[in-house]
């Protein structure tokens, strides 16, 4: 209908992802709220928290570009991979992408050709993906935002037991 993958398994895959992102997204915040101990400081932690996971997600920065010395910040990035899992899920099966104008550009050239001699910057799925440094490693990532989500869960809860017993102290 717009333009999106339609296939049934793209649909629950982005399902799946979207889910994963919530979960991080509310582990992310349990944590930074247990670690504030108030809502004023934890409104004041957590903004550049999600900042960071932006940044270096890929959406605003391609990946490939990020300096050496915060590569790290990618791998711990849940928006990241979910914004890498939205993207193979959604540009792995176009094998051709039409450039407006085409038609008009002589039929004895490839598609490839044809988008070159339009500017037309991809041709497929698959130098979307290239251009933006998104690699097929769904299961991996889906892995890593799993563990991700209920790691920071765990350091929350481990917080609040430390939070819980100093209080009583």
């Amino acid at each position: 209908m717009v333009g999106l993958n339609d296939s049934s398994d793209a649909y629950f895959f982005n399902l799946l992802v979207v889910v994963l992102v919530v979960f991080n997204a509310m582990s992310t915040g349990t944590f930074v709220s247990v670690i504030a101990g108030n809502y004023e400081m934890s409104i004041v932690v957590a903004s550049p928290v999600i900042l960071l996971h932006m940044l270096f997600s890929g959406f605003l920065i391609n990946t490939k570009d990020i300096p050496d010395y915060l590569q790290w910040t990618k791998e711990i990035s849940f928006m990241k991979n979910g914004y890498q899992l939205l993207m193979v899920n959604q540009w792995r099966d176009f094998d051709t992408i039409p450039c407006p104008g085409a038609e008009d550009i002589p039929t004895n050239m490839s598609i490839q050709e044809r988008c070159a001699q339009l500017a037309c910057p991809y041709s497929s799925g698959d130098a979307i993906l290239a251009y933006t440094s998104m690699k097929d490693e769904r299961s991996e990532d889906v892995l890593q935002m799993s563990l991700l989500g209920g790691g920071f869960y765990l350091m929350a809860l481990v917080g609040l037991m430390i939070r819980t017993r100093l209080s009583r102290e």
